[in-house]
């Protein structure tokens, strides 16, 4: 059973590794494409959009907050965004501030709305920020 476990964890490690963006912990490229052939094989491909955005002016953001703070800001970034997608959707981080989405047809431009003001916030000198990050699709 020791060993079992061992490997289990191994496994599950080399999973999250090879499919999950290790700063988000959204799907990053070959965890899209595993989806996209998920959506392939089931027939379903057709009934989505795929869309990749980039966030506006975040390099502004990396020099005011620092880089470390600025890892946690597209963080919470990534959870405000995934927390919009359905069970049957995707969004994954591609590096950098590159996204992917693949959304339902009937749904993309209510994401593309969403897209244009998603609101977080950075901390300074011990003070909370409110940023609104927008994106371009």
């Amino acid at each position: 059973m020791f060993f079992y476990n061992i490997r289990k964890r191994f496994v599950k490690g080399r999973y999250k590794k090879e499919y999950v963006d290790a700063l988000t912990g959204l799907p990053n490229a070959r965890g899209c494409i595993k989806f996209l052939n998920r959506l392939l094989r089931k027939g379903t491909l057709s009934q989505y959009d795929a869309l990749h955005f980039n966030l506006e002016r975040f390099g502004m953001i990396n020099r005011r907050f620092g880089m470390k703070e600025t890892d946690s800001i597209l963080s919470r970034y990534a959870v405000k965004v995934a927390e919009f997608f359905n069970e049957d959707e995707f969004v994954g981080r591609l590096g950098g501030d590159n996204f992917v989405a693949v959304i339902r047809r009937e749904r993309t431009d209510t994401f593309l709305n969403y897209l244009s003001g998603v609101y977080v916030h950075g901390t300074i000198n011990g003070n909370k920020e409110s940023l609104c990050i927008s994106a371009i699709a």
